[in-house]
């Protein structure tokens, strides 16, 4: 099976928000419901703009954190509508970058079909954990507002912003899901890869020169098709998540700050929620951030195979063989393979300790002064 076929119902739960996915072969009745949905929850965004400012217009001084988040959620969610639009050559693009990688696999094709169902199992247990506690949060909130509200006229406020900003505020998740794919994807990608220099440098006594120059520059290409594919992730996902990220952590700030509020004040009605809320938006950023992570250490691999291969057989390699390879490892040094958001910040482990250490910082500040 396809790797689009294993993740279609995903992708077309994700079209049903507006996030126009391309795939390879997609139905004409699919790709009006995909532009449909994109130009309707676009249209979408920017009433609630409009109405989230005018509701809110005689309290934006007083919540002004909560109005930002709010307009920030909205925007995450135009933006979402207009890159997927936006970028529909360059989706395309990865998917035959896809097919070109699995090209050169040949008999070993069956192999890495099951690497592709395992990659599944490890998205599907991720996005069914965030989803999880996505409805488990919002069924809190409504039922918390439904029994303890005051006044119906601030029920009714209540239920009508929360109306207004669940569609954005599942579609910037949904955005991180996708993202959380294809990064699965190309990490499946750059692992086999790693694996085939593992096993020329085992098997290459039994090239002869031709066949092993032949071997070479085939591994010269996969590298190519695979940093492209890297390429592709990064243009598609270039505005959309750098936004994301953003009003992410402008909602863990602010919630890690509501949490402390809590505490201190003895009220601890809310502290559950509120603390699921906040495992729900760091799960968001450590599954993307992890998987990125991943890929980035499995690309520092290679040089190092690269190096090794050559060290291993230094004095069995001929001139010309041992150039193939050192052209290899310059090219390889060139495709630098790394996940980035709004060509500013490389998505690693060094990201999130630079993310949580500001917020503990400004956490401090406000906690002084607020």
């Amino acid at each position: 099976m396809d790797l689009p076929e294993l993740f279609n119902s995903y992708f077309t739960f994700f079209r049903f928000f507006g996030m126009c996915i391309q795939t390879p072969g997609l139905s004409k009745r699919t790709k009006i419901l995909s532009y449909f949905s994109s130009i309707f929850w676009s249209f979408y965004a920017c009433a609630s703009l409009f109405l989230m400012y005018s509701i809110n217009k005689s309290t934006i001084h007083s919540e002004t954190v909560h109005f930002f988040q709010a307009i920030g959620l909205h925007l995450t969610h135009l933006t979402v509508m207009l890159e997927t639009l936006a970028t529909e050559k360059k989706q395309l693009n990865f998917w035959k970058n896809l097919k070109n990688i699995e090209r050169f696999y040949g008999p070993e094709l069956k192999d890495v079909k099951l690497k592709y169902i395992q990659c599944k199992r490890i998205v599907v247990r991720k996005i069914l954990i965030l989803l999880g506690i996505s409805l488990l949060i919002e069924s809190i909130y409504v039922t918390n507002h439904f029994y303890n509200h005051g006044r119906i006229e601030t029920f009714v406020f209540d239920v009508l912003s929360w109306i207004l900003n669940i569609a954005s505020v599942m579609v910037g998740r949904f955005q991180h899901m996708s993202h959380l794919i294809v990064i699965e994807i190309l990490k499946v990608h750059l692992e086999i890869f790693n694996n085939s220099l593992m096993k020329l440098k085992g098997n290459i006594n039994f090239f002869d020169d031709k066949s092993l120059i032949e071997e070479l520059n085939l591994i010269k290409f996969r590298h190519t098709y695979i940093w492209e594919l890297c390429k592709s992730i990064n243009s598609c996902y270039l505005w959309s998540q750098m936004i994301n990220f953003l009003i992410n952590f402008l909602q863990l700030t602010s919630i890690l700050y509501y949490i402390y509020y809590l505490i201190v004040k003895g009220s601890f009605l809310l502290f559950f929620p509120m603390f699921l809320l906040f495992i729900l938006v760091s799960s968001n950023y450590l599954f993307v951030i992890k998987a990125a992570d991943d890929v980035q250490v499995e690309a520092q691999k290679t040089p190092q195979l690269i190096h090794n291969l050559l060290q291993h057989n230094k004095e069995s390699l001929r001139g010309f063989v041992k150039n193939c390879i050192l052209d290899l490892s310059f090219q390889i040094h060139h495709e630098r393979i790394i996940i980035t958001v709004g060509k500013l910040f490389v998505l690693n482990f060094a990201l999130i300790t630079t993310v949580f250490g500001t917020i503990v910082t400004y956490l401090v500040i406000f906690i002084q002064f607020f």
